[in-house]
C-alpha cells in the first residue's frame, strides 16, 4: 500500500489542482523510482505533461524539477502517515478482527473514560485533550468513579493505560465498565495480564522493563503508548 501524504499541511499557503496532487501524489510515494525513470516516465504515469510538472515545481518555489525531486525525498521520509499495519505488531487480534473493533468504537457515538495512574496520567491527559481536538466525546477518569458519571445514552468503551495490566485500580474501572455493558481498550506491556485478556481492543507495548515499578530506568513505554494510540486514531479516521 502506498504511504498517505497530507498535501495541504505540507504544502502550505498553496491552491493545488486535482493535477498537481495527483502528481505530487506520485513522486512523493515513489522518490527513487522518478528520480530514476525522468519527467516524462513521470508525466505518462500521472497522465500529465512534462510542461505540467514543471508548472507545478515553480508554482511551489523549487527552481525547477530536479530541485523539487531532491525536497521529495525529504519530504517523503519525513511526513508520511503511519499506514493500519502498523498496528498489527501490536495486538494479539487477528487483522480484520481488529480492523472491525476500531472501526466500531471510534465512530463518535461512543463516550470514552480514559485512565491510568502514575506516569500513566501524562498519556492518558495526551489522549484526552486528543480526543477533545477531534470531537469525540471523552472523560478523564481522574479521581472519578464511572457509576457516578455514566448515563445511559453514552454507549461508553473504557481506556486503559497500564504497564503491568494487572494494575488494581485499573481492574476496578474495569469492573464498573462491565457492569454498564461498555467496551474495553487497553495498552500494557504484558499481553498475558488479566487487562489484556480482558480486553475486546488489547494494544501490547514491548517493555523490557516491566519490572520497573517506580520507572526508574530507561523505558519508551510512555512514549510508545502515545504513538500507538495516534495510529489507532489515525486508521479510524481512514474508514
Amino acid at each position: 500500500m502506498a504511504d498517505i501524504f497530507h498535501l495541504e499541511r505540507i504544502f502550505k499557503n498553496t491552491s493545488l489542482t486535482p493535477t498537481d496532487k495527483k502528481i505530487l501524489e506520485f513522486i512523493l510515494s515513489n522518490p527513487q523510482k522518478v528520480q530514476t525513470q525522468g519527467i516524462r516516465s513521470l508525466a505518462v504515469a500521472t497522465f500529465t505533461s512534462p510542461a505540467s510538472i514543471e508548472r507545478l515545481a515553480k508554482k511551489l518555489g523549487y527552481s525547477g524539477y530536479s530541485e523539487l525531486l531532491f525536497q521529495a525525498k525529504h519530504i517523503a521520509a519525513t511526513n508520511a502517515v503511519p499506514q493500519s499495519t502498523d498496528l498489527y505488531n501490536f495486538t494479539t487480534l487477528p487483522q480484520r478482527d481488529l480492523e472491525l473493533k476500531i472501526a466500531q468504537l471510534f465512530d463518535r457515538k461512543h463516550y470514552f473514560y480514559i485512565y491510568g495512574e502514575g506516569f500513566n496520567e501524562f498519556v492518558t491527559g495526551y489522549i484526552y485533550r486528543k480526543f477533545l481536538v477531534t470531537h469525540f466525546p471523552a472523560l478523564l477518569l481522574s479521581g472519578l468513579e464511572i457509576p457516578l458519571v455514566y448515563e445511559e445514552d453514552q454507549d461508553p468503551v473504557l481506556l486503559l493505560i497500564s504497564r503491568s495490566g494487572e494494575n488494581f485500580a485499573c481492574l476496578q474501572k474495569i469492573e464498573q465498565i462491565e457492569q454498564v455493558n461498555g467496551a474495553l481498550i487497553s495498552l500494557t506491556a504484558n499481553p498475558n495480564s488479566t487487562i489484556a485478556k480482558k480486553s475486546d481492543v488489547p494494544i501490547f507495548i514491548p517493555d523490557t522493563r516491566l519490572s520497573d515499578s517506580a520507572n526508574i530506568n530507561y523505558t519508551t513505554f510512555f512514549g510508545d503508548c502515545i504513538n500507538a494510540f495516534e495510529k489507532l486514531l489515525n486508521f479510524s479516521n481512514q474508514q
